[in-house]
């Protein structure tokens, strides 16, 4: 079991399944999570035992504020997982300009001032800890109806470089672990590329395991447990470093270019979107 007793770790989106699962597993490996969830017109809900900041996502100042009180809570920061917002599928023809500037305002630009914000304030106070930016292995490789989510975070894959050659002279690591196929805890929810799907026929799910090689979709925890090791002393070398966590989906050669290996289609396109005779 990974230790890291007495740090004090922000968790962003922790009022998803992917922020709960990783907040559980920091929590048990010794960690304080102080949890954040980004607003964009709904409230966001709460644990019973982790509760979050709620901020507006599209505001560099917001962002700056919620971090400086989730300092202000803990009495210091010793790292920060920044988790993208999710954002609904939707094809290239599709997209519109509210879809690209909106996506733009909640995942990349929100993950690029939350970082910042946390590398500041641990700077100013000279706190030595790590950034972990969690990605996807969509930016890789291409996929169906994902690229305003994987852009955007191919984007902060970059940035991550930067930062971490920028800040590694206070001390400070960033590094990107970038997630495949995931189930969530209770077993019944599953993630890829941003998009969360509550259910998957046991047929998906077969399909789906026999072109990740190591044979089966990954566990939330397991991504949990790669963060609290980045986040650990025995990674305080590591730093810069793109990590996918897919079970080595990323490189099967039956991924093609859809989520489901072997070329099987995400969803059936009813796009209804015809360049020929639309106005937009």
């Amino acid at each position: 079991m990974i230790d890291i007793s007495g740090k004090r770790i922000l968790v962003t989106e922790i009022a998803s399944p992917m922020g709960r699962s990783i907040a559980r597993v920091i929590t048990e490996a010794g960690a304080s999570v102080i949890g954040a969830h980004a607003q964009t017109g709904a409230p966001a809900p709460t644990s019973s035992d982790i509760k979050a900041i709620a901020y507006d996502c599209r505001s560099p100042k917001a962002i700056t504020d919620m971090v400086e009180q989730a300092a202000r809570q803990a009495g210091r920061l010793d790292g920060a997982i920044i988790i993208p917002a999710s954002r609904p599928r939707k094809a290239f023809l599709d997209q519109t300009p509210e879809d690209w500037s909106d996506g733009l305002s909640e995942i990349a630009s929100h993950m690029f001032y939350a970082g910042q914000a946390v590398a500041r304030k641990m700077v100013a106070k000279e706190w030595q800890g790590g950034i972990v930016y969690i990605s996807t292995v969509a930016t890789e490789m291409p996929f169906h109806e994902v690229s305003l989510f994987a852009t955007n975070l191919a984007a902060i894959n970059t940035i991550a470089r930067v930062a971490a050659l920028e800040l590694g002279q206070y001390g400070i690591t960033v590094n990107v672990v970038a997630p495949g196929w995931l189930r969530s805890d209770d077993g019944k929810r599953f993630w890829f590329a941003g998009a969360e799907f509550d259910s998957l026929p046991a047929e998906d799910i077969d399909f789906i395991n026999t072109g990740v090689p190591l044979g089966r979709i990954g566990d939330m925890a397991e991504l949990g447990q790669f963060c609290a090791f980045l986040l650990s002393d025995a990674a305080a070398y590591i730093s810069g470093a793109y990590l996918p966590i897919d079970g080595a989906y990323a490189i099967t050669k039956t991924a093609g270019n859809t989520p489901y290996p072997g070329g099987k289609k995400w969803l059936p396109f009813n796009s209804g979107y015809d360049p020929r005779t639309s106005d937009t």
